[in-house]
């Protein structure tokens, strides 16, 4: 069992800084961080060196020397995802590490999101002001042999926006001009929590 919160204390979220993928972890990091405060009212903090205790480590395989060592020291078995596209993989090391690697780094994403929506942080939270549900402490329960997630059936998976007029009309309030980077933004991270690629 993972305590992902307990009491007033929160696991951390550890993003290697000389990762490649490092800039996409850390953004979706701040999402996830704001996720288990919205349910718990407790922020984890957000660390670039490992820390001690009850950690969440996400990386992509082959791009994040984290999980390459893990990996290499056999604490990390990841064969299940061998020639797989956009597949992840979450299991806990050590005992205190909730380990979240991916195939590429938009799997890696798919990965984190994955803990938001267990936590009950709806994909639509944003759009269609879905509340979650409050609680205390957070508990992650995984099988011995961890949660893979396989490789998508379908290869290109996403939304259309088929009411332009009026989004660009809205999307003014949100910053400066028609359909700008505020929104895409939303559309982006709605797309990732959908666990889809395709806009």
């Amino acid at each position: 069992m993972f305590e992902l919160v307990k009491g007033t204390q929160a696991a951390s979220l550890y993003i290697a800084k000389e990762a490649d993928d490092f800039a996409g972890l850390s953004h979706v990091a701040e999402k996830i961080q704001k996720d288990i405060e919205l349910v718990t009212g407790v922020a984890p903090k957000i660390c670039d060196a490992m820390p001690e205790g009850y950690s969440i480590i996400p990386g992509t395989i082959g791009k994040n020397p984290v999980i390459d060592e893990m990996i290499a020291n056999g604490k990390l078995n990841v064969s299940q995802l061998d020639g797989k596209r956009e597949s992840y993989t979450i299991c806990l090391v050590d005992g205190d590490k909730l380990v979240i690697a991916g195939t590429e780094t938009v799997a890696t994403l798919h990965g984190m999101y994955h803990i938001s929506e267990k936590i009950g942080v709806s994909p639509w939270k944003w759009w269609a002001d879905v509340k979650p549900e409050k609680a205390d402490e957070l508990y992650i329960n995984l099988p011995k042999d961890g949660y893979t997630e396989d490789e998508p059936s379908v290869q290109y998976r996403g939304i259309f926006l088929n009411d332009e007029y009026n989004l660009n009309q809205w999307s003014t309030s949100m910053g400066d001009g028609n359909m700008n980077k505020e929104t895409y933004e939303k559309i982006y991270e709605l797309i990732l929590r959908l666990k889809a690629n395709t806009l």
